[in-house]
C-alpha cells in the first residue's frame, strides 16, 4: 500500500468516525472497534505521516548531495585527465623531473658560489 493510499484510507476513516462518540462502535470490514480506538489509531497515523514527510525530505537532501558528489567527482576526473594530458604533452616523467631538479640544484650551487665569490671581491675592494 502506498503512502497516498494509506492517507486516502485515513481520510475516509476520519470522516466516518468524526460523528461518533468515543464509546460508539465502528465496523471496518465487519469487525467492531470503538471510535476512541480508531481516533487513537488515526492520531498515530498523523505522526507516521509527519515522519514520512521528514524522511522524504531527508532522502531528497541525500539524493541532492549524491548528485553534487557525482558532479564533483566528474570535475575531479576531468582535472586529473587534463593534468595527465599536460604531463604527457610535456614529456614529463618522474625521471625527467628529477633530472631537471638536479640541474636546477647544480645551477643554484653555482650561483651561490659565484655570489660568495663576488661578496669576497666586494669586501676586498672596500678594504683597499
Amino acid at each position: 500500500m502506498t503512502v497516498d493510499e494509506v492517507r486516502e484510507q485515513y481520510e475516509n476513516t476520519q470522516g466516518q468516525v468524526d460523528g461518533l462518540a468515543d464509546e460508539d462502535t465502528f465496523r471496518p470490514e465487519g469487525r467492531p472497534v470503538n471510535a476512541k480506538a480508531i481516533r487513537q489509531y488515526l492520531a498515530a497515523l498523523e505522526v507516521l505521516f509527519d515522519e514520512i514527510v521528514t524522511a522524504n525530505a531527508f532522502i531528497a537532501k541525500i539524493t541532492q548531495s549524491n548528485v553534487e558528489l557525482v558532479n564533483l567527482r566528474d570535475r575531479l576526473d576531468e582535472s586529473l585527465r587534463e593534468a595527465n594530458d599536460e604531463i604527457v604533452a610535456r614529456g614529463l616523467t618522474i625521471d625527467n623531473l628529477r633530472s631537471e631538479r638536479a640541474q636546477i640544484q647544480e645551477i643554484s650551487r653555482g650561483l651561490a658560489a659565484r655570489i660568495e665569490s663576488l661578496m669576497v671581491e666586494l669586501a676586498d675592494a672596500k678594504s683597499r
